[in-house]
């Protein structure tokens, strides 16, 4: 799309905690290119300007077909209610039973998709090693820095 660079831009300006910095290129290389696995996007414009996209990966579980957002990049002038009827349009045709999400994503997510939000803890355990910086404080329980699900899976 024409405006996700813009898109991507805003997101990581907007953003007060450590992120990884993320461009078309690196989408294409993240979810394009990955021979493991399949992920759905879903976009909202506001003329020809995105205003917000999500990205997920749709698995088979035991409860049923999941839809696990990965990334989620909104604008400031994003259109909530559409934003929300696109997403309950998509899931629809996607089949999904239910969608989770990564603690580590902005509570205005959960908000926007009035999701039920349940927290658990459960998910990915990560190591951090100091390979130039000495204090690793700002990422101890992720007290400054936000992954997404999608930089942490599958890698």
């Amino acid at each position: 799309h024409p405006g996700l660079e813009r898109l991507l831009k805003q997101h990581c300006q907007q953003t007060k905690t450590i992120v990884t910095s993320v461009s078309p290129d690196y989408l294409r290389w993240r979810y394009l290119k990955v021979p493991v696995a399949s992920y759905v996007a879903m976009g909202v414009e506001r003329g020809n300007e995105l205003t917000g996209l999500i990205i997920g990966r749709i698995k088979q579980t035991r409860l049923g077909r999941e839809l696990r957002l990965t990334d989620c990049f909104l604008s400031t002038g994003i259109n909530k209610r559409e934003m929300r009827l696109r997403f309950k349009s998509c899931k629809a045709s996607w089949k999904i039973d239910y969608v989770t999400l990564s603690g580590t994503l902005s509570m205005d997510i959960v908000k926007l998709f009035s999701l039920l939000y349940i927290k658990a803890s459960v998910g990915p355990i990560v190591t951090i090693r100091s390979l130039q910086l000495t204090n690793l404080e700002a990422f101890s329980n992720f007290k400054e820095w936000s992954p997404s699900i999608g930089d942490l899976e599958l890698f």
